[in-house]
């Protein structure tokens, strides 16, 4: 059955399934680097390792591995610990900020109370100590007590001097005592104390020292703990000091299966109930251990902050981390018209313009996959910082790279292929910084020649031309231009430090300023972060005041006087602005020709004329990792909007993309749309803004509508809101005219 139908959708004419890499409408998907891992630990038979942004979960068994984030089950980023309480059978997620996911079977419960307490003082937690169904999690300021029955705070213990906040680092007990690890001392107290909340019952472990003591763990009967590059053992109210490793400082302890591990300068090292220590091989590309566990089998497992969950084999080791972007850090998000994204995680003080000296380097995801480019995966370019912007020629592919510090990169199927700077371009050297080539911003225009802003030099517009050869432009005293945006006149719009915009026809050495005047621009602000261009071709500027529109951007040099409009809104009986006095960081316009808006408030989506607000995401009403939207962009082939956080990247599968004069790939997704299937189905590729119809295959109309650019979302109801039945269903949409036809099936199981 399942081949008969195969046949019957994918005859010539008709078409299918897209990528299987798509994710259906109105999903989302992190694209955060999941290798720098911060613990590790063993429920049955899986492993989990705790990565700043995400938790993986690896089978012993069959190999599989699965990441857990923002998107399928984490309320948070920035993981800090887990622990597994076979009690509560409930593995205790915890996070920097005092956040609290329990995961118990495949449910993952939060408790926020911690985190949402307003309070001074740090709330990290560090570790997760088990007695019973209680987690002790020791915290920066503190002990809390967990139940994790009731899945509820129980008790919250104070215990510094005077009852004063102090930074627990770990707890363990020996059946008598609590022991904690603080940054004022090894302290304990009798467990079956009446008020454990008292200060006073926290009293120095005798033989310690005054000083700050990052672990506390139990081997057998063995209060453990370390100085440094000894480990300590402490029994029967004496204290003993294991012989120090030459050149070993030891890190976490973690005891599992009645043995300790912990790690060290150069490798894990194992100690058994004697105290007898077993070191690990040295390999030279795990360099930054956090935390090592050892199962029922003999078997560490490594939590390593460059290559997550780290397996040590008799002969080697292995790694396991997802596939992602090399960092979190995003400066600029651009896509490109052939589909994908490239993101740059460079930057320059905002207000002084001097490099950060950034490492990151540029990060490509196409086809599902992503590719990174840094100092690591290309050594040419190991003295160039700041890699700004990264744009791809529709014509050739190639792509270019932007960098603060040191002009610009071309790469071509991934592969780097040439560096720019003085010798070979007209890029120029920074007036008074030998050495320094500032690339702020790039742009193609419609001849397929590439500009580029050369900050503060004598000729800050430089243009690469499609035929290879360099020009490079100045106009007046003013060369400290940023960012760069070119619309469909070939005018060049340049963000310019000292606020305002500089529009440039370069091709008659034309140039028109705008700023915050009448008749020169009226921008509410003169601080501009950003700029783009609708359907219809108006251009719409970001500033921190909210958003403008230049209507007659064509005549914005040769007009006598221009100024931009504010959208006004209708909220119940007041009219404002649109987005008010919001900083626009970042904007985009998708193929039904909507605005998104990146605001350090949340992602606002506005109808086409920026009247209506379609979507408000925020940390609190959807994924979103971060509020503060750095940048953002849309794969016109997808309708996939990449939001660029400081906090990392993360995207939304909208239902518009750019459509098309003619039908060329009409898609489905999914494609047969089984029962189970709750979501939206897709059809892209097709006309722009054509007029759709779906209807039975004995021609009855079932549903008809307008698309969104290139695509509709059709959510499986006819025109009278009910659920369609199972069947195959025809898909034809047309331009104006009628002259050009789309064509497709779906098959819906209902």
């Amino acid at each position: 059955m399942i081949k008969k139908v195969f046949l019957l959708f994918c005859f010539v004419g008709l078409f299918c399934l897209g990528a299987f890499a798509q994710i259906p409408v109105g999903n989302w998907r992190t694209h955060l680097p999941f290798s720098k891992g911060i613990a590790v630990e063993q429920v049955g038979n899986q492993i989990y390792c705790a990565t700043e942004n995400g938790l993986i979960e690896f089978n012993r068994t069959d190999n599989e591995m699965r990441v857990f984030d923002r998107v399928n089950g984490l309320s948070d980023i920035g993981l800090s610990y887990i622990r597994y309480n076979s009690d509560a059978k409930t593995l205790v997620i915890a996070y920097k900020n005092g956040n609290i996911d329990l995961k118990v079977g495949s449910r993952f419960i939060n408790i926020n109370a911690l985190k949402g307490k307003n309070m001074t003082g740090d709330k990290t937690i560090f570790h997760c100590f088990n007695r019973g169904n209680l987690a002790y999690l020791s915290c920066g300021f503190g002990i809390l007590e967990l139940d994790l029955t009731k899945r509820e705070i129980r008790n919250t213990f104070i215990i510094g001097d005077g009852g004063n906040p102090t930074k627990v680092y770990a707890l363990t007990d020996d059946g008598t005592y609590f022991y904690a690890a603080t940054q004022k001392g090894l302290l304990r107290a009798f467990i079956n104390s009446a008020n454990l909340s008292d200060f006073n019952q926290w009293k120095t472990v005798p033989g310690s020292f005054n000083r700050a003591y990052r672990n506390v763990a139990l081997l057998g009967n063995k209060i453990i703990t370390t100085n440094s590059d000894s480990i300590y053992s402490f029994q029967n109210e004496s204290w003993a000091v294991s012989q120090p490793i030459t050149g070993v400082s030891y890190g976490k302890l973690e005891t599992r299966n009645n043995v300790l591990i912990a790690t060290s300068t150069f490798r894990p090292i194992k100690f058994d109930v004697n105290v007898s220590p077993t070191q690990l091989p040295i390999y030279a590309e795990i360099t930054n251990q956090q935390a090592a566990i050892c199962d029922e089998v003999g078997t560490v497992w490594l939590a390593d902050f460059k290559l997550g969950l780290v397996k040590y084999l008799a002969n080697g080791f292995e790694n396991f981390s997802p596939k992602g972007p090399a960092s979190t850090a995003v400066f600029r998000v651009r896509a490109s018209k052939n589909g994908g994204v490239w993101v740059c995680g460079g930057g320059f003080d905002q207000s002084s313009y001097n490099s950060l000296y950034r490492i990151d380097g540029a990060y490509h995801f196409k086809d599902d996959e992503w590719k990174n480019f840094n100092r690591n995966t290309v050594p040419a370019t190991n003295l160039i910082f700041d890699w700004l912007e990264a744009v791809e020629d529709p014509n050739s592919g190639k792509a270019y790279v932007a960098t603060w510090t040191g002009g610009l990169l071309e790469f071509e199927n991934d592969k780097f292929i040439k560096h720019y700077d003085s010798t070979n371009s007209s890029i120029q050297n920074q007036i008074g910084n030998p050495g320094v080539y500032p690339v702020g911003g790039l742009a193609f225009d419609s001849n397929g020649d590439l500009w580029m802003t050369n900050y503060g030099t004598g000729k800050p517009l430089v243009v690469k031309r499609r035929n290879g050869t360099w020009a490079n432009f100045s106009f007046g005293s003013e060369d400290k231009l940023g960012a760069l945006f070119i619309d469909r006149n070939n005018q060049k719009w340049a963000v310019l430090r000292n606020g305002g915009i500089w529009v440039i026809n370069a091709a008659n050495n034309r140039v028109r300023f705008l700023n915050n005047a009448a008749g020169s621009g009226s921008l509410p602000s003169m601080n501009v972060n950003c700029i783009a261009e609708d359907k219809d071709g108006l251009v719409w500027v970001g500033t921190d005041l909210g958003p403008v529109v230049f209507y007659s951007p064509s005549s914005v040099i040769t007009a006598n006087t221009v100024d931009a409009q504010r959208i006004k809104v209708k909220q119940g009986e007041f009219v404002g602005y649109l987005l008010g006095t919001e900083v626009i960081n970042t904007m985009a316009v998708d193929g039904a020709n909507r605005k998104w808006f990146g605001t350090q408030n949340g992602v606002f989506l506005m109808s086409a004329d920026g009247t209506k607000l379609i979507h408000q995401f925020t940390e609190n009403n959807s994924p979103l990792i971060s509020n503060n939207i750095m940048s953002l962009d849309i794969d016109p082939k997808s309708g996939e909007i990449f939001f660029g956080t400081d906090k990392g990247l993360i995207s939304f599968r909208g239902n518009a993309t750019d459509g098309t004069e003619a039908c060329t790939s009409v898609k489905v997704f999914p494609n047969p749309v089984q029962s189970t299937f709750e979501g939206l189905v897709t059809i892209s590729g097709l006309i722009n803004n054509g007029y759709l119809k779906i209807t039975d295959v004995t021609g009855n109309l079932v549903y008809q509508t307008r698309a969104n650019g290139g695509s509709y979302s059709w959510n499986k109801t006819d025109y009278t809101g009910r659920k369609v039945n199972t069947g195959v269903y025809i898909v034809m949409v047309t331009d104006e005219t009628g002259a050009n036809t789309c064509l497709a099936k779906i098959l819906i199981e209902n």
